[in-house]
C-alpha cells in the first residue's frame, strides 16, 4: 500500500489517503468538521476513516467528504451506501474535471458491483471520456477494469435504443460532448456488417431519431493491433463508411449530417495483446456535434 504525507501540524503518514484533498466547508469557520476529516485522513482503517467521515457530515456538507465516504464503503464492500455517498458528493461536485473524473469512475465502479450495469455503463464512460479527451491522462487501472468487464457483457448483446439513448443523454447533462461507443460485428478482415453487427446498427438507427435534426454524426473506427498500421487505418474507414451508408439509408433527408474517420490502432481502448483485448479494441465511436 503506497504513503502518502500529508502537511498538518507536521509531516503525518497517512495510510488511507489519495493525494493532498482541497480545504472543506468554510475553512477557520467549521472547525470540528476540519478536525474530523482530518482524523479520517490519518485514521488506521476504513472503519476509523468512515465513523470521523460520519461524524463530519453531521456539521458540514463537503464534497470531500462525501467522496471520501464514498470511498470508505467501497474499500468496505458496502455498495448501496456507497452509492448513496457518492451521489450525494455529485451534487456537490464543482466544475472542476479532475474531481467529477474522479467522482465518476468511482460511481461506475460502485454500481458495478451492484449490478447496476447502465448506471455502470454511463458514470464510467463519462469518466473515460473526462481523462481521455479533457485531462489528457491516461485512464487509471480501476477504470479500465470496469469499462473492460461492461465490454465483455457487450460482445455477448445488442445494445438496445433506450440505453444509447440514456448514454447521450447522460453526457448532454453532464457538459460532456454526447457519444457513444459500440462493439460492432463485422465479418474478418472485412468491412460488411455481420448478422449480430446489423442488428446492432439497426438499434443505433433508432437511437438517433432524436437527434438527427440538430446534430452532426460523426462516426469514428478502431481496430484491434494486428496487421500493419496502414492496413488497420484503411480497414477502420471502411467499418465506418459501412455504419455510415446504413444510417444514410434510414435517414434519406438527413445524408450530409453523417461523416466519418477511421482510426486503426492509433487509439486503443486497451492495450493488452489478449484475443478479448483485440475484441474489444474493434469498436465505432458515434460522435454527436450540435449543428451550429
Amino acid at each position: 500500500m503506497k504513503t502518502y504525507l500529508y502537511l498538518l501540524t507536521g509531516l503525518t503518514t497517512c495510510l488511507l489517503c489519495g493525494p493532498a484533498d482541497a480545504a472543506i466547508c468554510r475553512p477557520g469557520v467549521d472547525l470540528q468538521a476540519e478536525q474530523l476529516y482530518r482524523s479520517a485522513l490519518q485514521a488506521n482503517t476504513y472503519e476509523q476513516r468512515l465513523s470521523y467521515l460520519n461524524q463530519a457530515e453531521q456539521h458540514c456538507q463537503s464534497f470531500q467528504i462525501a467522496l471520501n465516504k464514498g470511498k470508505s464503503l467501497l474499500k468496505l464492500k458496502q455498495y448501496p451506501e456507497a452509492i448513496t455517498a457518492l451521489n450525494n458528493a455529485e451534487t456537490l461536485v464543482s466544475n472542476q474535471t479532475p474531481a467529477k473524473a474522479q467522482l465518476y469512475s468511482l460511481q461506475g465502479k460502485a454500481h458495478m458491483q451492484e449490478g447496476h450495469l447502465l448506471e455502470a455503463r454511463i458514470y464510467s464512460e463519462m469518466a473515460n471520456d473526462l481523462f481521455r479527451l479533457y485531462l489528457k491522462q491516461p485512464v487509471p487501472e480501476s477504470l479500465q477494469d470496469t469499462l473492460a468487464a461492461l465490454d465483455d457483457l457487450d460482445l455477448r448483446r445488442i445494445v438496445p435504443k433506450s440505453e444509447i439513448t440514456r448514454q447521450l443523454e447522460a453526457k448532454k447533462g453532464a457538459g460532456i460532448m454526447p457519444a457513444v461507443s459500440l462493439i460492432i460485428n463485422f465479418d474478418t478482415d472485412q468491412a460488411s456488417l455481420s448478422p449480430l453487427g446489423l442488428k446492432q446498427i439497426r438499434q443505433l438507427a433508432l437511437a438517433l431519431q432524436g437527434y438527427i435534426q440538430s446534430y452532426n454524426v460523426l462516426l469514428i473506427g478502431h481496430t484491434d493491433q494486428r496487421g500493419t498500421e496502414s492496413y488497420n487505418m484503411q480497414l477502420s474507414v471502411r467499418r465506418a463508411n459501412t455504419v455510415a451508408d446504413y444510417l444514410k439509408l434510414q435517414y434519406p433527408n438527413n445524408q450530409n449530417h453523417f461523416s466519418t474517420r477511421g482510426k486503426g490502432e492509433t487509439q486503443l481502448r486497451y492495450s493488452g495483446t489478449s484475443q478479448q483485448d483485440h475484441r474489444r479494441n474493434r469498436r465505432v465511436e458515434v460522435n454527436l456535434l450540435l449543428l451550429l
